[in-house]
C-alpha cells in the first residue's frame, strides 16, 4: 500500500524520496512574555477567515495579513516553501510552523503537550521530525527504511509517534518511535503492508493495511500487541486515522472503490464507538477524512468544499463547522487536534513570496 495524497486522506504519503539528517534547529511560537533566544524565529502568525454560508463557520480572531510578529523576511527575501505546516491556536490564531528552509513540511501529530510531529524535505531529502512546545527539533528517520521513506503521523501524550516507511524492497511497514527515541517496526499479521496513523495515550495504535488480495482495511492494536480487523460494513476499503482515550475511533471508507487514493467523491467519514458505526457527511461538501479526535469526541478533518478547495471541517456532537487559511490555494486540511482545541495541518501556495505574508518559516 503506497499511500500518496497528502491533502485530505488520513493518510498521508509514504512517497520514496532522499536522506541526510540535518542539526536541530531552535524555533519558537510567539509568547509576548518571553522573549526568544537569538537563535530563535518567531512562528509566523496567519490571517484566517471563514468560509461563507452554512455550516456555521469557526469564529478566528481577525488578523490583518500585514500584521505579523517580529523576525519577519527582510523586504525583498523570498520564502522556500510551497506546502506549509500551520498550528492554529485554540484562540484561533494561525501561524506557520515550517522547518526551516524546508520547501515542504506537514505537520501530521500534535499532542496536549504542544508537541507537533511530521516530516518535512530539505536539499531532495525527506526527515521526520518532533518539534517541542519550545520549539526545537528533534529529527530523526527509521533505521531500516530506505531512504527518505519516514513519515511520522501521529502523537500521544507520552511523546510516542507512530507513522510509516518504506524498507529498501519497497515494503511498507508501520513504526512505533518511543518516547526515548527508540524505533521499531509494526506489521499486522498476514499483511503485504502496513500503515500506523494514530496512537493513543492507552498505547492503543490504529491505521491501515492491505492483505494478499490487495484489499485495504482498518486496524486496531491494543496495549498487548493484539491486532484486530476494522472494515465498516459494506465497505470495499477502511482507512483508521485516530482512536482516543475514550474507546472512539475515526477513520474513512468506500464502498465503490477498492483502491487508493480514491476518485473525488469516493470517501466517506466513520465514528466507531461501543454503539457501533455512525458515518457522516460534511454539509455542502464532498471526502470527508476525520483525521483528529479528542477525548471529548471533538473530531477535526478535511473535506472538499463546493469550490473544490479542500478545507477544514469539524465536528462536534452534531454540529458542523468549517474554516480556511485564505493564503491557501487550494487545500489546507487539519490533520490532528488536542484537547485543548489546538489543530495541525497544512496548506499551500503557488506564490512561495506570499506563503505566509511575506513572513519567515517557524
Amino acid at each position: 500500500m503506497t499511500v500518496e495524497d497528502v491533502s485530505v486522506r488520513p493518510s498521508r504519503a509514504l512517497a520514496v524520496r532522499g536522506t541526510a539528517r540535518p542539526a536541530a534547529t531552535c524555533l519558537s511560537v510567539p509568547d509576548p512574555a518571553q522573549p526568544l533566544p537569538d537563535t530563535a524565529q518567531r512562528a509566523v502568525l496567519l490571517p484566517t477567515q471563514p468560509e461563507p454560508g452554512p455550516p456555521a463557520p469557526v469564529r478566528a480572531d481577525p488578523v490583518q495579513p500585514g500584521s505579523v510578529p517580529a523576525g519577519s523576511v527582510p523586504a525583498g527575501q523570498q520564502r522556500t516553501s510551497v506546502i506549509h505546516a500551520y498550528l492554529r491556536s485554540h484562540t484561533g490564531a494561525v501561524y506557520c510552523i515550517d522547518y526551516p528552509e524546508s520547501p515542504h513540511t506537514e505537520a501530521n501529530g500534535l499532542n496536549d503537550r504542544g508537541e507537533v510531529t511530521g516530516f518535512y524535505t530539505l536539499d531532495g531529502q525527506v526527515h521526520g521530525y518532533l518539534r517541542g512546545a519550545n520549539g526545537w527539533y528533534t529529527t530523526f528517520d527509521v533505521p531500516d527504511a530506505a531512504e527518505s521513506t519516514t513519515e511520522p503521523l501521529g502523537i500521544n501524550n507520552e511523546g510516542q509517534v507512530v507513522g510509516g516507511y518504506l524498507d529498501p524492497d519497497g515494503v511498507g511497514h508501520g513504526f512505533l518511535r518511543d518516547q526515548w527515541g527508540r524505533i521499531g517496526s509494526l506489521d499486522v499479521p498476514g499483511a503485504t503492508s502496513t500503515l500506523a496513523t494514530g496512537v493513543n495515550d492507552r498505547g492503543e495504535v490504529v491505521g491501515a493495511f492491505q492483505d494478499p488480495d490487495g484489499v485495504i482495511h482498518g486496524f486496531h492494536r491494543d496495549p498487548g500487541g493484539r491486532f484486530s480487523t476494522i472494515d465498516v460494513p459494506g465497505s470495499r476499503l477502511t482507512i483508521v486515522s485516530r482512536a482516543n482515550d475514550k474507546g472512539q475511533i475515526i477513520g474513512v471508507f468506500s464502498q465503490t472503490c477498492a483502491e487508493f487514493p480514491t476518485p473525488p467523491g469516493e470517501t466517506h467519514g466513520f465514528v466507531l464507538d461501543a454503539r457501533g458505526y455512525s458515518l457522516f457527511e460534511v454539509p455542502g461538501g464532498a471526502d470527508p477524512a476525520p483525521n483528529g479526535i479528542t477525548d471529548a469526541g471533538r473530531i477535526i478533518g478535511g473535506y472538499t468544499n463546493q469550490d473544490g478547495v479542500i478545507g477544514v471541517f469539524e465536528l462536534s456532537g452534531h454540529r458542523f463547522r468549517t474554516f480556511i487559511v485564505p493564503v491557501a490555494k487550494s487545500l489546507c486540511p487539519a490533520y490532528d487536534i488536542n484537547d485543548r482545541g489546538d489543530v495541525v495541518g497544512v496548506y499551500d501556495t503557488d506564490d512561495v513570496r506570499t506563503g505566509a505574508a511575506g513572513s519567515p518559516h517557524s
